[in-house]
């Protein structure tokens, strides 16, 4: 006899249409969801063409009409997904499991509060700066000083400037929370592109934001304006050449007249005692304002630079704005050329440094007088006065001069440090130049010119960087240091004494006496050094460790030096490397190479930037230190987990199949009874 099969209970008629009806506004929210994650898509491939690919192409988002556009209709993209994905978008990290985009998933709710506020910040942002031109083409026209538009424009912003640095806060906050390691590539690409900007525009706002006291709104300010000649190379760029005083008050901007650093110097008043290598190298027994610029650190350069110059010249200063000499041709392709009545000369961005050697040899361009020395640096001086002039009247293409400045703070040609009104003087704002301290590894090359010449535009440098890593979690560092000097081979010996030649071009010829410095971090410890006579461990910087030596280099010469050395365990996290690669203020570009060796079996899952050569457990990457690097490489160690794991799975379905076979036999003897 059939047996009729058994009527659904009102539970399940129930059920079918609810299931239904959940299936059917999940496919309709994740249409939403993939709608407003691929119109955030585009957003990216819009902002990555806007951005190009280095600070120079910032300058003309700034008077881009796109970029405000692309910042709204971003900014109403993630309200959409904030709106669509609503409550759920906190459960989205259980979705990590899923392949190629679980990483992403996982990563949403910050990635979400992260676009929401760069996009209103960057908002805020963007409108400052449309106000800060719109002032500086009103004020030009009307013949305003640039100081006193400056001023008065930023007290105007300064609440939307409050409202920016809130939001942007807020988005470091959330960036905090990513975990860079577990984001596609894409995504992984565009948050490190973005985090190369948000230290400047950190910085930036700060700057707006303190730009009513800078600018003497409260009580006259007054600044030190330094030369730094990067041809006798020193830790921030270059060997003090020449000061000038900025005053301001209430937005006046005034420049007191250039003198050689020399001129600074109260003989009567016993200096203090000079670092160790200046004494020991220059035979500087006290330490002098041309020499104050010894520590690599440029706010500890910075603080040195006023304490001497008050200690000489009685004048307290809030602050130091330092230069070297391949910002003048970047300030000259925004000002255009300047005439010198003086010395009946146009001077442009491609003959001012020529000019500037030779009339460092004859002053007045006739020969070179008795008192040459005394008035060899007359002209820069001149040539940085008419430079400030034309930028002080407002004369000048604001685009090139953006990307000038710019990208001379980001070669660090352009050094600038701010008291912030700290009675210690401590701490201030520092718009590049500060080395890095915080967590994982860093190295920082310096070399000083102790050599009493320019030699220095003759040396060719290479870098490589080594880092092995041993299955214990150990961490060996090596550094190759290679330098060619390229003076032309005469024969002679290396006399080191000081002197000055005939011709600015035989001080740029010579031997090349070296100290170097190798700054990492806080507790390496030394393991081998090759190349240098009697290496030492130096005075640490800023919790660095710093390892040293002396060296000297014949002309025509070429020597390398290595300093091997095991980093702390703080280097390394459970599953990510990061090096942060300094580069020095005043060195051309260097050919660097890093390469990171882990373990055998253990697998690298992703190198940031593109790695050159990525071979299992090895990675290696070139490329030209021009400004700051950060390298970082995530690791999977191998884990007895895995096979352990399977064996697992299989044991537990063998038991769930042993099971649903006992079920089955249990339900088929219910039913024949």
């Amino acid at each position: 006899m059939n047996e009729s099969p058994p009527e659904r209970s009102g539970w399940s008629r129930l059920l079918i249409p609810v299931l239904l009806i959940l299936i059917a506004l999940v496919v309709i929210q994740s249409a939403r969801v993939i709608g407003v994650a691929s119109q955030l898509e585009e957003d990216a491939r819009a902002l990555q063409a806007l951005t190009g690919h280095d600070a120079s192409s910032l300058d003309a988002l700034f008077v881009s009409d796109d970029l405000g556009a692309w910042m709204a209709q971003t900014e109403q993209d993630f309200r959409d997904v904030r709106a669509v994905l609503g409550p759920f978008v906190d459960a989205l990290p259980l979705l990590s499991w899923l392949p190629r985009y679980g990483g992403d998933l996982a990563n949403a709710p910050a990635l979400v509060e992260f676009g929401e506020q760069v996009t209103a910040g960057a908002q805020k942002t963007l409108s400052v700066a449309h106000a800060i031109n719109a002032a500086v083409e009103a004020g030009r026209a009307a013949n305003a000083p640039l100081g006193a538009t400056l001023l008065q424009v930023s007290q105007t912003q300064a609440p939307t400037i409050r409202a920016a640095q809130q939001n942007l806060a807020a988005a470091m906050q959330a960036r905090a929370r990513v975990d860079i390691g577990k984001l596609s590539p894409a995504r992984r690409e565009l948050l490190n592109r973005l985090d190369r900007w948000l230290p400047l525009w950190q910085t930036t706002l700060d700057a707006l934001a303190l730009a009513p006291t800078l600018l003497g709104a409260d009580k006259p300010r007054a600044y030190l304006l330094v030369a730094q000649n990067s041809d006798e190379l020193r830790a921030t760029g270059g060997f003090v050449s020449s000061v000038a005083l900025v005053r301001v008050d209430r937005g006046k901007i005034t420049l007191e007249e250039f003198q050689d650093s020399f001129a600074v110097d109260d003989l009567t008043k016993r200096h203090p005692t000079a670092p160790e290598p200046l004494l020991k190298y220059m035979y500087a027994w006290q330490w002098m304002f041309r020499d104050a610029n010894w520590s690599p650190d440029f706010p500890t350069t910075a603080r040195q630079l006023q304490e001497l110059y008050q200690f000489d010249r009685g004048i307290a200063t809030d602050g130091v704005i330092a230069l070297n000499q391949n910002l003048i041709p970047r300030v000259l392709q925004a000002t255009g050329p300047v005439v010198l009545d003086t010395y009946n000369e146009r001077i442009d961005a491609n003959n001012a440094m020529s000019k500037i050697h030779e009339y460092w040899v004859s002053p007045w361009g006739q020969g070179q007088p008795a008192d040459w020395w005394v008035r060899r640096k007359d002209f820069i001086g001149k040539l940085l006065q008419a430079l400030t002039q034309r930028l002080l009247t407002g004369q000048f293409d604001r685009t090139q001069l953006a990307r000038g400045l710019l990208d001379a703070m980001t070669t660090k040609d352009l050094l600038i440090y701010v008291n912030d009104g700290d009675p210690a003087n401590k701490t201030g704002l520092t718009f590049s130049g500060a080395i890095y301290r915080d967590a994982g590894d860093a190295l920082m090359v310096v070399d000083s010119n102790v050599g009493f010449n320019k030699v220095d535009s003759h040396i060719t440098r290479q870098l490589e960087y080594a880092v092995a890593i041993d299955p214990t979690r150990q961490v060996r560092a090596t550094v190759t240091m290679t330098y060619t000097n390229r003076s032309p081979d005469d024969g002679a010996f290396c006399v080191h004494v000081p002197r000055y030649l005939a011709g600015y071009v035989d001080l740029q010829n010579g031997c090349y006496w070296n100290y170097v410095r190798v700054l990492t971090p806080g507790g390496s410890t030394p393991v081998r050094v090759k190349g240098l006579p009697a290496p030492v461990i130096d005075v640490p910087e800023q919790g660095r460790t710093v390892f040293a030596g002396y060296f000297v280099l014949p002309r025509g010469k070429t020597q390398t030096i290595r300093f091997e050395y095991d980093l702390p365990p703080t280097v390394l996290d459970e599953s990510r490397y990061m090096l942060h690669l300094e580069k020095q203020p005043g060195v051309p570009a260097i050919p660097a190479t890093v390469r990171v060796t882990a373990p055998e079996g253990w697998a690298i899952t992703y190198a940031y930037p593109n790695a050159t050569r990525l071979d299992g457990n090895r990675a290696e990457f070139a490329m030209a230190l021009d400004r700051d690097r950060v390298i970082e490489l995530g690791f999977e160690p191998p884990s007895v987990a895995g096979p352990i794991g399977a064996f697992a799975v299989a044991v537990s379905a063998v038991g769930l199949g042993i099971i649903a076979l006992w079920l089955g036999r249990r339900r088929a003897k219910g039913r024949s009874r």
